[in-house]
C-alpha cells in the first residue's frame, strides 16, 4: 500500500526541495546533492502515491526563493551602477570587497529584492497548496462515482 495524503504530499516537497537544493549549490555540494535528490525520488516513487501528491515537487523552487530572500533580507539595495558588495568568507561571515561603505555603517548590497523573493515564494506555496486541494478532492469525487 503507498503513501497517499498530505503525509505523501509533505514528503513530495522534500525531494523538490532537494532538487531546489541541489541547483543553488550546483557550483559546490550540488552535484552530491543533486545524487541524494535522485534516490529519494526513487524511494518516493515506489513508497508513495504518484498523484496528486507529487504536486508536492513544486513547493521546491519557492522554498529556495524564501531561503535566498532570508538570506538576504537585511541588505539594502544597491544603488544603480554600484553592484553587489558583499560576498561570504569562507567561515560565512560577510565581508565587503569594494566600494566606500565602512563595516560599521554598512555591510554591502544586494541588487535582489527580498521582499519580492519571499512575497513570489509564498504566492507558490499558496498556489501549489490550493492545487493540491483541489486536485485531492477531485480525485476523491471521481472514486465516489
Amino acid at each position: 500500500m503507498r503513501t497517499s495524503g498530505w503525509s505523501a504530499f509533505l514528503l513530495w516537497a522534500l525531494v523538490g526541495g532537494l532538487y531546489a537544493l541541489a541547483y543553488l549549490g550546483m557550483m559546490s555540494i550540488g552535484i552530491f546533492i543533486l545524487i541524494i535528490a535522485i534516490g529519494a525520488t526513487l524511494v518516493a516513487a515506489r513508497a508513495l502515491r504518484g498523484w496528486p501528491e507529487c504536486l508536492g515537487l513544486a513547493l521546491g523552487p519557492p522554498a529556495a526563493m524564501m531561503w535566498m530572500a532570508a538570506r538576504i533580507w537585511s541588505l539594502p539595495r544597491c544603488a544603480p551602477g554600484e553592484g553587489d558588495l558583499v560576498s561570504a568568507g569562507a567561515s560565512g561571515s560577510l565581508f565587503v570587497q569594494s566600494g566606500t561603505y565602512t563595516e560599521t555603517v554598512r555591510l554591502g548590497c544586494t541588487e535582489w529584492d527580498a521582499s519580492a523573493l519571499m512575497w513570489s515564494g509564498m504566492a507558490l506555496v499558496a498556489v501549489t497548496i490550493v492545487a493540491y486541494h483541489f486536485a485531492r478532492v477531485r480525485k476523491q469525487a471521481s472514486r465516489a462515482e
